[in-house]
């Protein structure tokens, strides 16, 4: 049985939830989207929600991480910390 499935039981999932899911930041997450890696749907001018289904699939679709923190592949856990350390050092970006 999948984290995802663990969870709540909620059949939408917000940004923030999905990243503590993959445990990447909400960056990553809204980087995922961005690519078309991830579906979500966008509902009104700011909330965007992700189904569990697609999530789940999106998490099985990842090369295993060496440090078994989750499915998503290294180097997009690299570029969300190079996004994360950005927002903190430079303190620009859109919230």
């Amino acid at each position: 049985m999948s984290q995802i499935t663990r969870s709540s039981g909620k059949r939408f999932l917000t940004v923030g939830e999905a990243a503590e899911i993959c445990r990447v930041c909400r960056d990553t997450i809204r980087a995922e989207i961005e690519r078309g890696h991830l579906a979500a749907t966008r509902i009104g001018l700011r909330r965007i929600v992700i189904q569990r289904e697609e999530l789940e699939r999106y998490i099985e679709t990842r090369t295993p991480n060496p440090n078994g923190a989750s499915n998503i592949t290294s180097e997009i856990i690299d570029e969300a910390g190079q996004i994360c350390q950005e927002k903190r050092v430079g303190g620009r970006g859109v919230r």
